[in-house]
């Protein structure tokens, strides 16, 4: 089968899907790779990496786009690229499903395209394989994302996360004990802040208290909890990740004027629409706001900050599904795989789900 790394024209997107050694992988069981001229740059993978490992260098768009069979990508394609793509062609990527309009959608079907969106792929074992690798970034970059916004210079509160003898750590509230909540909070507490964490599943809670190195406080995510944990930090950091693929606005705009002058929300959660009802998306150049007088950090991508490392993170676990995905055709792969059958949320034009929150407003 042939495969097409697509560059992406977003300046603050620095990551690419396949590092060149995951490249590799695909070229030594028989496929062929084609890699945009410079679709690996801004994670520091030259052409000359990748054609080391096998790869062919498309010189324009057109050919990288319109040649493979499959394209590839973490962004999604947006209108004007999909009018690249041949009738039939399949597209692999983070699709990001609230962001998608009607006008994309309906692109998708005009020409035929089957999208697999590598977020929403579950396996047998109720995990989301291609989400783990960047859940595990982003939680350990959280710890210094929230130090830099907390300094007075940040317009923060101006507040030290581990304290200093004779001055209180930081309150850090975590809700979502997922993956990513999981990670950051045992960077915390190794920071030295006091950590609570809030969840639905007292087994995930349980988990967590017998791994704790430090100062840990679980509670369930109830709406009473939520009121009186979010009251009292400097922190609060929404790591929901939602099944129906988007979160429910669990923090009101009510509970901000409970909070402290220039405590900081960070909403990991903002790619499923995000679990604040006053979260909206930012970006790295811009990545934060006020309301109320309480900071909000709320960029998708937090991971592109770390491109390399990121890149090499998807490879590794995007690879295998690769190749099962070649060895077989689409509709088996549907039947055969539980990732497949999640992840194909359109095959051959037709849209396999519905979600009722996909944004409506053309692009």
């Amino acid at each position: 089968m042939h495969f097409g790394i697509v560059a992406d024209q977003n300046p603050l997107e620095h990551r690419v899907v396949l590092s060149p050694y995951g490249v590799e992988e695909l070229v030594a069981r028989g496929h062929q790779v084609t890699v945009e001229k410079g679709a690996g740059e801004r994670a520091r993978f030259s052409d000359a990496d990748y054609q080391r490992c096998g790869a062919t260098t498309a010189y324009s768009r057109e050919e990288a786009w319109i040649r493979p069979d499959i394209l590839l990508r973490l962004k999604p394609p947006v209108p004007e690229e999909v009018e690249l793509m041949r009738d039939g062609q399949i597209f692999a990527g983070y699709i990001e499903l609230p962001q998608i309009t009607r006008q994309l959608r309906e692109k998708y079907t005009k020409h035929n395209l089957t999208i697999l969106a590598l977020e929403e792929m579950l396996d047998e074992r109720g995990r989301w394989p291609l989400l783990a690798p960047l859940s595990m970034i982003c939680g350990r970059m959280l710890p210094q994302i929230a130090a830099r916004y907390l300094e007075t210079f940040e317009g923060g509160r101006g507040k030290l996360i581990m304290g200093v003898p004779g001055v209180a750590p930081c309150n850090i509230s975590i809700i979502g004990a997922g993956l990513l909540g999981t990670t950051a909070t045992q960077l915390f507490q190794a920071m030295g802040a006091r950590v609570t964490i809030l969840d639905r599943d007292h087994h995930q809670l349980e988990r967590l208290a017998s791994m704790s190195t430090g100062h840990l406080a679980t509670l369930s995510a109830s709406p009473g909890n939520i009121n009186r944990v979010v009251r009292g930090s400097d922190v609060l950091i929404l790591a929901i990740h939602s099944e129906s693929g988007v979160c429910d606005k669990i923090i009101r705009r009510e509970h901000l004027k409970t909070m402290d002058s220039r405590s900081l929300i960070i909403d990991a959660s903002i790619t499923q629409s995000g679990a604040a009802e006053t979260s909206r998306p930012t970006d790295l150049r811009n990545p934060t706001y006020i309301v109320d007088d309480v900071v909000h950090y709320c960029v998708p991508n937090i991971t592109a900050t770390v491109a390399r490392t990121a890149s090499r993170a998807v490879a590794s676990a995007l690879v295998p599904y690769l190749l099962r995905f070649a060895e077989q055709p689409v509709d088996q792969a549907l039947a055969t795989y539980k990732e497949f059958d999640t992840g194909l949320i359109c095959v051959e034009g037709s849209m396999r789900r519905k979600y009722e929150y996909l944004a409506d407003n053309e692009e």
